[in-house]
């Protein structure tokens, strides 16, 4: 394990980081499936300056990227899910390097400004009546609203036989074209609490569990992941799950920062959230299920991507078909918001 050294934690390879809350920041390892899609997005949504940490890609993405005039790329000596201790974030314990790069560049590059965090994979969808990231930074400001959850929608194609066509997604509408349809249900609750704490109660599922509890995926760590399938499914562990919450804009200052890979410290708003289109079932994800599975970077060493990859072959041996009793094709945002899966102002 190597001594985590903060002033050899991260460099500036290429880009000169502005102050402004019109920025992105994300953490990518071969990624060049999303980025041309995912930068084409935000920067119609009006975001100008764009911060990637890129974890030892091999895939093209680090090279992409120093050609783009509005990215700031930095690299780490620290692979991201190398482990470490420091005592300058959650002291004592083991952690990825990757969660603690996180909160440093953060705290480091975007103190005292709106910042927005996602990955390559995640694109945010805002209420109708903002204009873009700028309107939606003057309302928040006006409204000293640090913090605004999102729920994140997965967005899926009609069937199995579409995650092995191959693509190569340019555009936001090339990939929503590709993945059309979400299942139209709430996720979360807002609501402020009597201490004035807004909280977030999630009352829905999203489509990858809605498909675990389907095909009876469990939520397992190794070595029980290996097992067989058809013995897994007798044994009482939990349907595999997956996240619907995030807290993708947050201002950051010496009380704000965040908590981990979903969450502020602080607590975000019941007064506005806004949406994160996650495609996790493009024709990217068997590539992501291998990669996943051999980097082990993720959480509890990707196990989510086993239970992903027995999803996949499950399907192609049975119901092949995405679609639940509450997908539709996706229009326009006041689905989202009809829904509630967007809070608009009042």
């Amino acid at each position: 394990m190597k001594t985590f050294e903060i002033d050899k934690a991260f460099e500036i390879v290429s880009g000169q980081p502005r102050r402004n809350d019109t920025s992105v920041f994300a953490v990518v390892r071969d990624e060049m499936y999303f980025l041309p899609a995912f930068l084409d997005h935000y920067r119609g949504l009006g975001y100008d300056q764009f911060v990637f940490l890129d974890d030892f890609s091999e895939d093209g993405t680090f090279e992409f990227l120093l050609d783009q005039s509005d990215c700031v790329v930095l690299r780490s000596s620290y692979r991201y899910g190398e482990p470490i201790k420091t005592d300058h974030f959650k002291k004592g314990k083991l952690n990825r390097a990757g969660i603690y790069l996180k909160y440093l560049i953060q705290t480091m590059l975007f103190e005292e400004q709106y910042i927005t965090h996602v990955d390559a994979d995640e694109f945010l969808i805002f209420p109708e009546q903002f204009n873009g990231i700028s309107d939606l930074v003057d309302y928040l400001k006006t409204n000293e609203i640090k913090s605004i959850h999102a729920s994140s929608i997965e967005f899926f194609p009609e069937n199995i036989s579409s995650v092995n066509i191959d693509l190569a997604p340019q555009t936001f509408a090339e990939i929503l074209n590709h993945c059309p349809f979400f299942d139209n249900t709430k996720l979360l609750e807002l609501r402020s609490s009597p201490n004035h704490r807004d909280v977030a109660t999630i009352v829905g599922k999203s489509a990858s569990s809605r498909l675990f509890e389907r095909e009876s995926i469990r939520d397992l760590r190794l070595p029980w992941a290996d097992f067989p399938q058809f013995l897994l499914k007798r044994l009482p562990f939990k349907t595999a799950q997956s996240h619907v919450i995030k807290t993708p804009i947050a201002f950051r200052d010496k009380d704000s920062k965040m908590a981990g890979s979903h969450y502020a410290n602080v607590p975000a708003s019941a007064k506005v959230s806004v949406a994160m289109a996650h495609f996790v079932f493009t024709s990217n994800l068997p590539a992501k299920i291998a990669n996943s599975l051999a980097w082990k970077s993720h959480a509890r060493g990707a196990t989510k991507y086993v239970s992903y990859s027995k999803l996949l072959k499950a399907m192609e041996t049975g119901n092949g078909s995405f679609l639940g009793p509450q997908s539709e094709r996706f229009v326009d945002v006041r689905q989202l918001e009809d829904t509630g899966l967007i809070v608009k102002p009042s």
